[in-house]
């Protein structure tokens, strides 16, 4: 016998796969069964995953009793892998959805192509399984970098490579998302807003922005609470302008105003 066949990966999580000796025997009906067409001595004409044989003959080369292949023939039958006719003198057996598995695949897989990566490839083999990684590479750049996170920072995300325009490259696009993994949504749509807004050509400082920070209530001194106010009021004008935010240092500084003498 000559050629071969394909397994396709779903066999991993069928129940033929726990019983090894069922599965012997429906990869054995699967090696038997015709490729094309095929006339027998008698003129009976068998069809494409049919073959023709006797309970004796299949116990020999399953070296297994005739008994141990009816009842797996059985068992096959129901999980609807096969189909049997029992005539004299032989049994026919059709190998269920022989041609979904057989016949050209997804992939560029042909009947003369060898699975991928195999001690048996072929250099047509090769040849097939270079132009496909070639063309998966392809549409791979083709697709580009995808942000990835919530709706919002993608589409913020999205806006600012808008903005930067074709030459913006996924490398790049990946660092970024790397560098903003430590940031809020709400930080990075203000920081890519600000930087669109400016002109910029980057985003400038991508460190958190400076929130107030609700404090437990507390009893103050005399002079105290104003203290501390103009100390965060200062902070906050310092980060504003480390950050470039030039409207947010004039309004703080004018708050900061309120509290001069």
């Amino acid at each position: 016998m000559q050629g071969f066949i394909k397994l396709h990966r779903r066999l991993l999580t069928s129940a033929v796969f726990e019983d090894g000796k069922l599965l012997k025997t429906w990869i054995w009906c699967c090696l038997r069964a015709c490729w094309e067409p095929y006339t027998l001595n008698d003129g009976r004409r068998l069809q494409r995953g049919q073959f023709a044989t006797s309970m004796r003959r299949a116990a020999l080369e399953l070296n297994c009793t005739p008994a141990t292949v009816k009842r797996h023939f059985d068992r096959l039958e129901k999980m609807q892998m096969i189909i049997t006719q029992r005539e004299t003198p032989y049994t026919v057996v059709s190998v269920c959805n022989y041609s979904v598995f057989q016949d050209q695949i997804a992939g560029g897989e042909t009947p003369i192509d060898t699975p991928i990566d195999t001690p048996t490839d072929t250099p047509t083999d090769t040849r097939i399984d270079t132009r496909r990684r070639s063309k998966e590479r392809k549409k791979k750049r083709k697709g580009g970098f995808v942000f990835s996170g919530s709706e919002k920072r993608k589409a913020t995300l999205a806006k600012w490579s808008e903005y930067k325009g074709k030459h913006y490259t996924d490398q790049q696009k990946q660092a970024l998302q790397e560098s903003l993994d430590g940031l809020i949504d709400a930080d990075i749509e203000l920081k890519v807003n600000r930087a669109i807004a400016s002109g910029w050509k980057g985003l400038g400082d991508l460190t958190p922005e400076v929130r107030d920070n609700p404090q437990p209530a507390k009893h103050w001194q005399a002079g105290e609470k104003e203290a501390a106010i103009k100390h965060d009021l200062k902070k906050r004008i310092k980060a504003a302008k480390k950050a470039g935010s030039l409207n947010t240092v004039k309004a703080l500084k004018k708050e900061l105003a309120n509290y001069a003498g």
